[in-house]
C-alpha cells in the first residue's frame, strides 16, 4: 500500500482538512472578538501561531493513534480486521461538511451583513480623517498665530473694540482653507507674555506670528501689524493703516491684512474665499460696536453675561437689521442659555428658528450661520440634518475650530459614536490647542472610547492649561468614579469644581450621583436638589434626579422628573425605563409597550431592528416587555443583534456598556454565564449606577443566587469603605492640584 493510501486509511488527510477549516473559522472569530476586548494584532498573531504549530502534532497524532470501540489505541496495536477507520472516516466526512457549511455561512454573513456596516464606518471615518490629513498636509509652512492686539487708545474702555477687531480678523482668516489659523482662546493666553516669538510659535505649532496694535481717536483709526517668521524671528511683512473710523474701513483693513498674510505665506485663495474676505458685513459702526460688546460678554460663559450679550446683539440688530453676524451671536447666546438650563426647549426653539433663518437669508455663505443652524436642528431633534449643516459650516470656514468641536460633540453625544468624533475633535485641538473646552472634550471622547488612562492624562493636561476651569475637575471626577471606581476621589474633585464655580449645576448633580451609589441618602438628595435649583431645565440634572429618587424609594418624585425628561427627549432611555417599570407596576404593560414603540419606532413590527450605539440600551429595556409577555422569538430577534454589538463597546464609564451584556444573558436564559460575567465586571471596577442597574427586573432570574448576593455584598463593602474614607479625611484634602 502506498503512503498516500495509508494516509487515507488512517484518516490523516481528513483530519488535516477538518483542522484547516476549523482553524480558519477560529481565526475569523478571534479577529472579530479580540479587538473588542482591547487585544490588538499581537493577540491574533499568537492564536494563528499556536494553530500553525499544533497542525503537525495533530497529523502525527492521527497517524499514530486510532479510535476503537474500546477507546483510543496506538495504531500498531490494532488488528487490521478490527479497525473501524472507515466508520471514523465517515464521521470525519460529516464533520468536514458541517465545518464547511459553517465556514460558508460565516463567509456569507461577513460578506453581506458585516462588510457593508464595516465599510460604511471605515469610509466615513476615512473621509473625516482623510479630510483632516489633507487639510493639514496642504498647510505645510502656512500656519499663523495672530497675537492679541495692543490697545493704544487713550481710553481704556476701547479694549473691547481692539479685541473685537482682533477676533474679526481671526474669523476672516479662518475662512481660508489653505491656511492654519490658531483660534482666539489659545492666542489669548499669550497676552502680555514675556516669551519670545519662537517660544510662542513652538507652543502653538505655527511657523509665523502676527503682532498688531489698534488706536482710535475721534473719527480716526490706526492699525499697525507685522508678520514675523518664527524660525528666524525676522519680519516677513509690516504695514500701518490710517483711515477714517467707519465700519467699511475697518473691514477693508482686515481684508487687506488677510490678503497680505495669504500672499506672504503663499496660501492659495479660491474665488469664493476672496469674495468672502472682501465682504462688508455691516456699514453701521454703531451696529458693529454693539456686536463686539456682545462677543466680549460671551467670553465668560456666565448666565448674567450671556443675558447681557443678548441685549447687545439685539441693539446691534436694531442699528442694522441686515447684520447677519449679530443674528448668529444672538442664536449662540440663546443656545447657551438653553444648554445651561436657563431656558427651556419650548422657549428657545422659536427664538432660535427666527434668528438663524434670518442670518441664513441675509448671508447664505456665512459659516457661523450654518453652525448656529446645526445647533438649532440638534435642539429640534433633527440629528442627521444637523450633521449636514455642520459639514457645510466647515466647508465655508475650514479654519473655524468651533464647528469641528460641535460636530465632534454631535457624533459623541447624540449618536454615541466617539470613533467618528475623535478625528474631528483632534482637528479642533490643532486649531485651538490651549482651549480648555476643546481639551476636556478630547478627554471625554477618549473616555467614551474606553481609553481611560489617556482620558485621565488629558484631563490633567486641561487642568494644567486652565487650573481654574471647573469642568475639567468635573470630567476628571467622572473618570475617577466611573472608570476607576474611586468615588471618594471624585467627590473631592467635584467639591473643588464648586469652589471654583458655586453655580455649577453639573458638579452638584455629579456629587449627588456619587452619594447615591455610596448609599448616603441625605447627601444625595441635598445635592440633587441644589442642582435642580441652579439648573431647573438642565436635562442631565433632571435625568439624574429621576434615578436618584428612584434609588431611595421616592417613586412619586422619580416619576415626575422622568416624565419631564421624557417630554423633552422621548429617547432618553433612563427616564423611559423608569416610566416602563411604573406602568408595569400598575398593570399597564400595553402603555409601556406603546411608549417604547413611539419613542423607538425601529422596534415596532416584526422585522429585525437596526441596533446601534445610540439605541442598544433601549433595545434591552424594550426586550424586557417581550420577556415579561413570554414573546421569546421576538425577544431573541432583538437581543441577538444587541449581543453582536456589545463586544465593540468598552465596559466602564457612563458611556460604557456596564452590565448590558449581563442583562441580555439573563433574559436569554443563561443565568450561569450572566453571574460569571457579573463577578468579572465587579472585579474590573464597574461602579456606574450599580444600585439602579442591579435592581432592574431583567435580572430577577439571578437575584436570589448566592453568587449575585456575593457581588452585591462586595459592592456594599467597597461603598462603605470609600464613604468612610471621604468622611474621615474630609472633602477638601487637596491643595488645588489633583
Amino acid at each position: 500500500m502506498s503512503l498516500f493510501d495509508e494516509l487515507k486509511r488512517r484518516n490523516v488527510i481528513r483530519v488535516a482538512m477538518a483542522y484547516v477549516v476549523a482553524a480558519w473559522l477560529i481565526i475569523q472569530v478571534v479577529e472579530t472578538i479580540l479587538p473588542a476586548y482591547g487585544m490588538g494584532d499581537a493577540a491574533i498573531r499568537i492564536v494563528v501561531s499556536l494553530l500553525a504549530v499544533a497542525f503537525i502534532p495533530t497529523l502525527v497524532f492521527s497517524w499514530v493513534f486510532e479510535i476503537t470501540p474500546e477507546g483510543l489505541k496506538r495504531e500498531v496495536d490494532v488488528f487490521r480486521e478490527h479497525s473501524i477507520t472507515r466508520f471514523t472516516g465517515r464521521k470525519l466526512d460529516r464533520t468536514i461538511m458541517v465545518l464547511l457549511a459553517l465556514a460558508l455561512g460565516y463567509f456569507a454573513f461577513d460578506k453581506f451583513v458585516l462588510d457593508p456596516v464595516r465599510d460604511e464606518y471605515i469610509v466615513e471615518t476615512a473621509r473625516l480623517e482623510g479630510r483632516t490629513e489633507a487639510i493639514e498636509e496642504s498647510w505645510g509652512e502656512k500656519s499663523i498665530a495672530v497675537m492679541p492686539f495692543t490697545n493704544r487708545s487713550a481710553v481704556e474702555e476701547d479694549e473691547f473694540f481692539v479685541d473685537g477687531v482682533h477676533d474679526d480678523l481671526l474669523t476672516m482668516l479662518s475662512k481660508l482653507g489653505d491656511l492654519k489659523v490658531i483660534s482666539r482662546t489659545s492666542v489669548e493666553r499669550f497676552r502680555g507674555t514675556a516669551l519670545s516669538i519662537p517660544e510662542v510659535a513652538s507652543q502653538l505649532g505655527v511657523t509665523t506670528v502676527l503682532e498688531g496694535a489698534v488706536q482710535r481717536a475721534g473719527g480716526q483709526i490706526r492699525i499697525n501689524v507685522q508678520l514675523i517668521d518664527a524660525g528666524s524671528d525676522g519680519h516677513l511683512w509690516a504695514e500701518t493703516y490710517d483711515r477714517e473710523l467707519t465700519a467699511q474701513n475697518i473691514f477693508a483693513i482686515q481684508s487687506d491684512i488677510a490678503q497680505a498674510i495669504a500672499q506672504a505665506l503663499k496660501a492659495v485663495l479660491s474665488p469664493e474665499e476672496e469674495s468672502r474676505v472682501i465682504a462688508v458685513p455691516t456699514a453701521s459702526i454703531a451696529a458693529y460696536e454693539e456686536y463686539l460688546r456682545g462677543n466680549q460678554k460671551m467670553i465668560s460663559r456666565t448666565i448674567p453675561d450671556i443675558r447681557g450679550a443678548v441685549e447687545h446683539y439685539r441693539q446691534s440688530i436694531e442699528q442694522d437689521p441686515a447684520y447677519a453676524l449679530a443674528y448668529v451671536g444672538l442664536a449662540d447666546a440663546y443656545f447657551l442659555l438653553r444648554y445651561y438650563g436657563e431656558m427651556s426647549v419650548a422657549e428657545t426653539n422659536p427664538l432660535l428658528e427666527n434668528v438663524v433663518n434670518t442670518a441664513l437669508e441675509l448671508d447664505p455663505d456665512l459659516g457661523q450661520a450654518h453652525t448656529a443652524y446645526a445647533s438649532m436642528l440638534v435642539n429640534k431633534g433633527l440629528l442627521d440634518e444637523a450633521v449636514a449643516a455642520y459639514e457645510t459650516a466647515i466647508e465655508l470656514a475650514p479654519g473655524h475650530a468651533r464647528s469641528y468641536h460641535l460636530l465632534a460633540e454631535h457624533w459623541r453625544q447624540q449618536f454615541k459614536e466617539p470613533g467618528r468624533a475623535l478625528p474631528l475633535i483632534m482637528r479642533a485641538l490643532s486649531l485651538d490647542p490651549l482651549s480648555p473646552v476643546i481639551n476636556i472634550t478630547v478627554a471625554e471622547t477618549l473616555g467614551d472610547l474606553g481609553r481611560h488612562d489617556e482620558a485621565l492624562k488629558q484631563a490633567d493636561r486641561t487642568i494644567e492649561i486652565a487650573p481654574d476651569y471647573p469642568s475639567a475637575y468635573v470630567v476628571k471626577g467622572d473618570i475617577k468614579a466611573w472608570a476607576f471606581g474611586e468615588l471618594d476621589q471624585a467627590l473631592r474633585l467635584f467639591n473643588y469644581a464648586i469652589e471654583l464655580d458655586p453655580q455649577s449645576a453639573i458638579a452638584q448633580f455629579g456629587i449627588a450621583r456619587v452619594f447615591s451609589q455610596l448609599g448616603d441618602e441625605v447627601s444625595a438628595i441635598d445635592h440633587i436638589e441644589r442642582s435642580l435649583e441652579l439648573g431647573p431645565d438642565f436635562l442631565w440634572g433632571q435625568a439624574a434626579a429621576a434615578e436618584i429618587f428612584q434609588v431611595f424609594g421616592d417613586t412619586k418624585r422619580a416619576i415626575q422628573h422622568a416624565q419631564r425628561v421624557f417630554s423633552i427627549n422621548p429617547r432618553r432611555n433612563a427616564a423611559l425605563r423608569l416610566l416602563r417599570d411604573w406602568d408595569l407596576g400598575n398593570g399597564r404593560a400595553a402603555d409601556a409597550l406603546k411608549r417604547y414603540q413611539n419613542s423607538f419606532p425601529e422596534f415596532a413590527g416584526q422585522q429585525e431592528p437596526e441596533v446601534t450605539r445610540e439605541n442598544y440600551e433601549a433595545a434591552i429595556d424594550y426586550s424586557y416587555l417581550l420577556y415579561s409577555a413570554g414573546e421569546n422569538d421576538r425577544l431573541r430577534q432583538i437581543l441577538l443583534p444587541v449581543q453582536g454589538l456589545l463586544p465593540e463597546l468598552g465596559r466602564l464609564g457612563p458611556r460604557g456598556k456596564n452590565i448590558a451584556d449581563i442583562r441580555v444573558l439573563a433574559m436569554l436564559g443563561k443565568p450561569d454565564e450572566a453571574l460569571e460575567t457579573l463577578a468579572a465586571t465587579v472585579d474590573e471596577g464597574w461602579r456606574w449606577n450599580w444600585r439602579q442597574l442591579l435592581d432592574l427586573p431583567s435580572l430577577d432570574s439571578t437575584r436570589d443566587d448566592p453568587r449575585f448576593v456575593a457581588q452585591v455584598e462586595i459592592l456594599e463593602a467597597d461603598m462603605a469603605n470609600q464613604l468612610e474614607s471621604y468622611m474621615t479625611t474630609g472633602k477638601n484634602q487637596h491643595t488645588g492640584k489633583f
